[in-house]
């Protein structure tokens, strides 16, 4: 029995094909947070400069999308709600 963690429909982003990228967009406040990845990123930037530019990865960018987003990634939108929700109430 194959459990989800190795069968390869479930966990794709443990494939070798490309970078894997994960952002989360929340259309309410309209930001876009990089979730996984960010030290992916930031190897893949150095990688760029250094080569020139002459030998890009192929870079795959999976996103989350919804109002209700920061209830999957709390932490990572914690800081940018509260900005939001403070600018709401002062009626900026």
């Amino acid at each position: 029995m194959l459990s989800t963690m190795s069968d390869p429909k479930f966990n794709h982003l443990n494939t070798e094909d490309s970078i894997k990228v994960v952002t989360a967009y929340h259309p309410s406040i309209g930001k876009r947070i990089i979730v996984d990845g960010f030290h992916r990123a930031v190897a893949l930037e150095i990688a760029i400069r250094d080569s020139k530019r002459n030998n890009i990865p192929k870079v795959t960018v999976w996103e989350c999308y919804g109002r209700l987003v920061h209830t999957i990634f709390p932490f990572e939108f914690s800081h940018l709600l509260t900005s939001y929700i403070e600018s709401k109430e002062s009626g900026n």
